[in-house]
């Protein structure tokens, strides 16, 4: 933990460390997962300068997260434009909340 606590001092992360030892292998399980930069670049962005020290366990949760992401894989962020020379029709903001409306009706019904 010496490397994660020293890279988060260097990156201004003020941190109160008082965890268990089950929580400390649990922040080295992270550290070892995705690596140092990766959880002070997410604390750091999580900080405000001047900022009081916030307790481990908080921090510990803000990485957790890390672990419930999906993996970022080159092109995956991307959503392709489907311009209006596709097939696929245009559709109206009130044909889309008819359609919304004519569910919800539906959903009224079946009860």
């Amino acid at each position: 933990m010496r490397p994660l606590t020293a890279a988060l001092d260097a990156a201004g992360v003020s941190v109160r460390w008082s965890l268990g030892l089950g929580e400390q292998h649990d922040v080295w399980r992270l550290v070892q997962r995705h690596g140092v930069s990766a959880l002070v670049e997410l604390a750091a962005h999580r900080t405000v300068p001047g900022e009081a020290p916030r307790p481990a366990r908080y921090w510990l949760k803000v990485w957790s997260d890390l672990d419930h992401q999906s993996p970022a894989r080159p092109g995956t962020n991307i959503v392709p434009f489907r311009g209006r020379s596709t097939a696929a029709p245009a559709t109206s903001a009130r044909q889309n909340l008819l359609a919304a409306l004519d569910n919800l009706e539906n959903r009224e019904n079946a009860r």
